[in-house]
């Protein structure tokens, strides 16, 4: 599972998760903090997540806003 963080034109910020789940639901709380241990500042930001399954890589994208 791997889940990066990216600005709106789409300039990778830094790696939010990466490591293994079991199959079925995956939750993920965060605080802000990016896996280089800097903290993302406040704005919208592209989410992208992406699983390795039997099918391939799959990849689920979504905005979000972020506010501390």
């Amino acid at each position: 599972v791997a889940l990066d963080l990216y600005d709106l034109s789409g300039r990778r910020v830094g790696a939010v998760y990466r490591g293994t789940a079991a199959s079925g639901r995956f939750a993920l709380e965060w605080d802000g903090v990016l896996a280089n241990g800097s903290v993302a500042a406040p704005g919208l930001y592209l989410l992208r997540l992406q699983v390795a399954s039997d099918r391939g890589v799959e990849t689920l994208q979504r905005v979000i806003s972020l506010a501390h």
